[in-house]
């Protein structure tokens, strides 16, 4: 472990670093793995027949992180993109949030600064833990409207990506590279992974499997930390989430550049490729209904927008559609 601020970790790619960092160098930024984009859907049927304009509702509202006012921050918007609404605002990084199941509880995190310190502004490295004003992540939980911030997690090591169980009453989280679990009060934090690089957890939807990256493979182990099995070999993936069935995975594998994939979630079988665009597309999540699947995509230089595609690749459609903003970091409700 090397001293705060360069702490043994690895630099998550936006979006190639955590499978490749061998071979890549991606750029600095603050505390992406605090989030990267952050969608939390709650379930209507979405798009009836498919992605395009005029289809059906199926998602009610989007939550996310942006830095559209310039340092990242959690919004709210409709479905379609429309009526975005700035849900917290500072002058910290807020990051990755998951919706709890019931889709009242928003955990994130949010970047803490030493006393008397200022933001700098300058570059965080993706991941965290590192700051250039001397800060680190933790997580906090509010209500889905803003309201009653509180932090659940207090130290001087990196604490990111927060997911709910299926029942909410605890959350699972990255602690400086390593996998812990909490009540969702913040008691009982327990140690589930040791001596690897783990990142970005989530819990099955029946809550006895919980999905990890390790060293740029998808992993699933025991809700208790027992019996971890290795579902990837290719050293190149990343961002896993479960499907609401639970009989699959969607992560994203650099190949290149980074694209969406399916496999069974039993013994990684069948692995598919959904996309193929040569775009960067990160942070695959389900809709509750398992019919459609909510991304991050970089189509446009050094900005990423929200999409939303079927299941199988097919219909994929921009949200945001925002040159000049950086919307990201997909959730959706009951899943991370």
């Amino acid at each position: 472990m090397e001293p705060f601020g360069l702490i043994e970790r690895p630099v998550r790619r936006r979006k190639k670093e955590n499978i490749m960092a061998n071979q890549h160098v991606s750029k600095e930024r603050f505390l992406r793995g605090l989030g990267k984009v952050a969608l939390a859907v709650l379930a209507v049927p979405f798009l009836q027949g498919g992605c395009g304009s005029g289809g059906g509702a199926g998602v009610t509202h989007i939550w996310f992180e942006s830095n559209r006012d310039g340092d990242y921050e959690i919004y709210r918007m409709d479905a379609d993109g429309s009526n975005v609404t700035q849900l917290t605002a500072n002058s910290v990084f807020d990051r990755v949030p998951a919706v709890s199941p019931g889709g009242s509880k928003i955990a994130f995190s949010r970047e803490v600064l030493p006393s008397g310190a200022s933001p700098s502004g300058g570059p965080h490295l993706e991941d965290g833990p590192y700051s250039p004003d001397g800060g680190d992540a933790e997580i906090f939980i509010m209500n889905a409207d803003s309201t009653n911030v509180t932090q659940l997690t207090s130290n001087a090591v990196f604490d990111g990506q927060p997911s709910f169980s299926p029942n909410a009453q605890e959350i699972v989280w990255n602690r400086s590279s390593e996998i812990w679990k909490m009540d969702a009060d913040g008691s009982n934090p327990t140690q589930l992974t040791s001596g690897f690089s783990d990142h970005d957890p989530s819990y099955s939807p029946d809550g006895s499997k919980i999905v990890f990256a390790r060293s740029g493979d998808i992993y699933v182990m025991d809700a208790d930390g027992n019996n971890v099995t290795q579902l990837t070999n290719t050293g190149n993936n990343d961002d896993p989430s479960w499907s609401p069935s639970g009989t699959k995975i969607v992560f994203e594998r650099f190949i290149g550049n980074d694209e969406i994939w399916t496999m069974n979630s039993s013994d990684g079988s069948n692995q598919t490729q959904i996309t193929s665009n040569g775009d960067d597309n990160d942070d695959p999540v389900y809709t509750p209904d398992g019919k459609m699947i909510v991304w991050d995509r970089n189509a446009s230089g050094d900005s990423n927008d929200i999409w939303i595609m079927r299941a199988d690749g097919s219909n994929p459609m921009n949200l945001t559609n925002d040159a000049s903003n950086g919307d990201e970091r997909p959730a959706v409700r009951g899943s991370p």
